[in-house]
């Protein structure tokens, strides 16, 4: 691997509330937000990388710079305008280490990745979901539009599967790299004594599907952890809050830390998503890493549960999901224990951020520069 110093952009800090505990993002985070809360804990350890994050919040993590977000003008003569914010804009990407290199997750309105290119910064793309190449989550053809015309001028496009790698490939004729997520162990409890079910309140994630099904096994104790985010529909929070409250095996939390989640997963029997999508599935890794099995309605990003060494899916339908949780629930202590290692087993071989870190870098330090030099 090449051994030149490398500096790598971030223009967000949404990643803050993995390291560091005491920061709170407005924006909330989700996924990939903590793959790359990994990714930067373990590059810095190698003292080959220098971390700079490009935004108007900051938290605290040795070793990261942070970099206000340009102040662009909107008046003015437009000749003048946008020759200054153009300048300010490759100002932030300014490093004096041999290589620079800006990592995204989403393109927005390409203006960032137009400033990096710009300023001679190599921009990798990293696809956050199937929904991003199979085309299931692109409703709006601008961003379609942006995919097209931005995948082409990047340095490397990051992808999680084989089946996006083939997609990528046949969509925009691009040879994606693939990088798997990592997440730390989580060592489970004995007392495992609940369903779980972790996300976002929004209705993609469907939560009340989850109250349905806590109605359905009323002697079983299920769980909720609700993310709401500055920008979530508070009244529809607030209804979902409100009708679990008349549920009485179901308790509920809001926004609950990071550093705290992996106590939740540890002491889940199973782990439940509703979810009609999933961008970087980490709750499915870490409920795996906590030898708590998956129980999903209808995702299955990257044929992770095809052969149920994780857990299983139920294919779209509610009722043989929760069939398939009752008969879990009811199995002998040993088969139950059985599922829950083989899940962990699973998780261990698959997710580790060592593997994770190993990947990033040999895009990073050896295919980037060998693609440049040949």
């Amino acid at each position: 691997m090449g051994s030149e110093m490398i500096t790598l952009f971030f223009d967000n800090a949404r990643m803050g509330e993995i390291l560091d505990p005491e920061f709170s993002s407005a924006e909330g985070f989700g996924g990939i937000q903590v793959q790359m809360a990994y990714l930067v804990r373990e590059l810095l350890k190698t003292g080959k990388y220098r971390i700079a994050v490009i935004s108007n919040e900051s938290f605290s993590y040795p070793g990261i710079e942070f970099r206000p977000s340009p102040r662009l003008i909107r008046r003015g003569i437009p000749i003048i305008s946008r020759w200054i914010n153009t300048y300010q804009k490759k100002r932030v990407f300014r490093a004096d280490t041999p290589r620079r290199i800006f990592l995204q997750s989403h393109i927005r309105d390409g203006s960032a990745a137009d400033s990096a290119i710009a300023a001679g910064v190599e921009v990798v793309f990293r696809v956050n979901g199937d929904g991003l190449v199979d085309g299931s989550m692109l409703t709006l053809q601008s961003y379609l539009d942006l995919l097209h015309t931005y995948l082409p001028k990047f340095s490397a496009v990051i992808c999680q599967s084989e089946h996006q790698q083939r997609l990528i490939k046949e969509r925009w004729d691009i040879d994606a790299s693939i990088v798997t997520m990592g997440t730390d162990a989580i060592p489970p409890t004995e007392n495992k004594n609940s369903l779980l079910w972790v996300g976002r309140c929004v209705p993609l994630k469907q939560p009340w599907l989850f109250l349905d099904i806590a109605r359905s096994l009323p002697e079983h104790r299920c769980h909720m952890v609700l993310s709401t985010p500055h920008w979530t529909d508070a009244e529809f929070a607030n209804v979902i809050e409100a009708n679990a409250a008349t549920i009485p095996n179901l308790t509920i939390e809001r926004n609950v830390s990071y550093s705290d989640m992996a106590e939740r997963y540890a002491g889940a029997l199973a782990f439940v998503s509703t979810s009609l999508v999933e961008g970087a599935p980490n709750v499915f890794a870490e409920a795996g890493m906590a030898a708590t099995p998956v129980f999903s309605l209808a995702v299955n990003p990257a044929n992770m549960l095809d052969d149920e060494h994780l857990g299983v899916c139920a294919q779209g339908n509610l009722t043989h999901l929760i069939e398939l949780l009752r008969r879990y629930l009811m199995a002998l202590p040993d088969e139950q224990a059985a599922r829950q290692k083989q899940a962990q087993d699973f998780a261990q071989s698959q997710w580790s951020v060592d593997k994770m870190v190993a990947s990033y870098r040999r895009v990073f330090e050896h295919d980037m520069v060998s693609e440049h030099d040949a």
